[in-house]
């Protein structure tokens, strides 16, 4: 019988010490870092001038946000931005789409985990001027109008 208790007993701490290394093993699993990200770099205008120093740079992977950095400016390399998109918010070939201070840049990247890519930018933050309008009004107002001043009475 001792033996057999015995026995029962190691057979029962081994499963506990399995179950308590499935556990943990788990746990590593998620805790794991995710692959390495892409790094973006590269010059950044904003209506035709170096952008600001602290302008937004947003990268943006199937309508979300994938990263922010902030525009950097010296006079030796001007206007430049270094961001990095993580792996998990990309897939590789994904097409990464860029906003400058919240306007969107024309550049685009393509995401692959572990590189990096210069990637200039240059985004409009307004429209171009609408053509002036134009004066449709006659000079001479006379006999414009049904004779009224305005009262229904002549």
């Amino acid at each position: 019988m001792t033996k057999t208790l015995k026995w029962l007993g190691g057979g029962i701490a081994a499963a506990m010490l399995l179950g308590l290394a499935g556990l943990f093993s788990g746990e590593l699993a998620e805790a794991q870092p995710s692959g390495p990200p892409h790094r973006f770099a590269g010059t950044v205008t904003l209506d035709g001038e170096g952008a600001p120093a602290g302008t937004s740079v947003t990268a943006i992977v199937d309508g979300a946000e994938c990263g922010s950095a902030t525009v950097t400016a010296n006079n030796a390399t001007g206007s430049r931005y270094i961001l990095d998109v993580p792996s998990t918010c990309a897939e590789a070939g994904d097409t990464v789409h860029f906003q400058v201070g919240g306007y969107d840049a024309a550049e685009t990247g393509t995401y692959a985990a572990g590189t990096g890519s210069e990637v200039n930018l240059t985004a409009e933050s307004m429209m171009e001027d609408p053509e002036p309008p134009g004066d449709d009004c006659p000079d001479d107002m006379t006999g414009m109008g049904d004779g009224m001043n305005g009262d229904g009475e002549g």
